[in-house]
């Protein structure tokens, strides 16, 4: 049984066999594409050949694989930070005491108090000669290189490779004097503005547009001026977006903080040892976030940047070569 019907392009008479009214196809003798009518007749002829060609739809197209760097929005970055802080929590805690607990042994051993002398006295607010420099060994000196550990593990992770703490802070290590002598430059300069009045709204500024120039020097092998241009470059446009997820952050620390007062010393060190964490991991999602966005980052290109600093921990040191 066949369906008889008129071209209406041509007039050509068609005979055809495997379609029923409602389907596209092509004439054969004028090539239009024809919507074979409710009106089609039904004939007992068969056709000696097929003169109405079907069309095919079109093939499908092969699913665009999600991009598992970004972008992200608020709420789904904070959502893959606490999945990778679980994820990761044996791994991240002993990263976290490597660094901190010779510190919280340091600030407790007895030959500190033959230095308890008054740096600064303000009121009711005193902080001691060590205590001072205590704060300034955990910033400068062990800051960089945790928050860089901790950029390179979620990299490794990122990449389904192997975690190795120690393979982590050897790599960290490798930029440090960078990290560090950036980090110098970016507290001074936000610290300088925060004394005055008239500098908090440019402090606050600086604060979020420097936020990622630690991933920058360790990815992308930024210099010291280098590494804050380019951190400010990737937040332009998404300057708002990363002040509220630094509040959000800074406020959950802040309660925290005044939870960790109310407990005996040694819980509260172990309270900010498990939360430390938290803030390089949220800081170098949102550096991919931003990289996604800005330059079209992606694994392949972090596979890239994470196997040159491999060669750069690798490869023998030669004196007077270049970093």
């Amino acid at each position: 049984m066949s369906l008889k019907f008129t071209c209406p392009s041509c007039g050509a008479e068609i005979l055809l066999k495997y379609l029923k009214p409602g389907d596209t196809a092509r004439c054969r003798n004028c090539g239009h594409d024809v919507i074979v009518p409710d009106t089609a007749e039904i004939s007992d002829r068969i056709p000696e050949y097929t003169n109405f060609l079907p069309i095919q739809p079109p093939p499908l197209s092969p699913p665009v694989e999600k991009n598992i760097l970004g972008p992200r929005d608020i709420s789904e970055i904070f959502g893959e930070s606490f999945r990778i802080y679980v994820k990761h929590f044996l791994n991240l805690m002993i990263m976290t005491a490597l660094i901190y607990l010779p510190l919280y042994i340091l600030s407790h051993i007895n030959i500190w108090n033959n230095l308890d002398i008054t740096s600064f006295h303000n009121g009711d607010i005193i902080i001691s000669f060590p205590e001072a420099i205590l704060f300034m060994i955990e910033t400068i000196v062990v800051a960089p290189l945790y928050n860089a550990a901790i950029v390179c593990l979620i990299g490794d992770q990122y990449l389904n490779r192997k975690i190795k703490i120690g393979h982590s802070y050897k790599r960290a290590f490798k930029r440090y004097g960078t990290m560090v002598f950036a980090g110098i430059l970016y507290s001074l300069a936000v610290t300088a503005l925060l004394i005055t009045i008239v500098g908090i709204p440019f402090a606050i500024y600086l604060s979020v547009a420097w936020y990622v120039f630690i991933p920058a020097i360790l990815f992308e092998k930024c210099g010291v001026l280098d590494s804050l241009a380019r951190s400010r470059n990737l937040v332009k446009g998404s300057w708002w977006k990363i002040f509220w997820i630094g509040l959000i952050l800074n406020i959950v620390m802040f309660v925290l903080m005044i939870i960790f007062e109310l407990v005996p010393d040694y819980i509260k060190h172990l309270g900010w040892m498990i939360a430390s964490p938290l803030i390089p991991i949220v800081g170098v999602i949102i550096y991919f976030d931003l990289r996604v966005r800005k330059d079209g980052y992606n694994p392949d290109a972090l596979e890239k940047e994470m196997d040159t600093l491999e060669s750069q921990v690798s490869r023998p040191v030669v004196l007077g070569q270049a970093e």
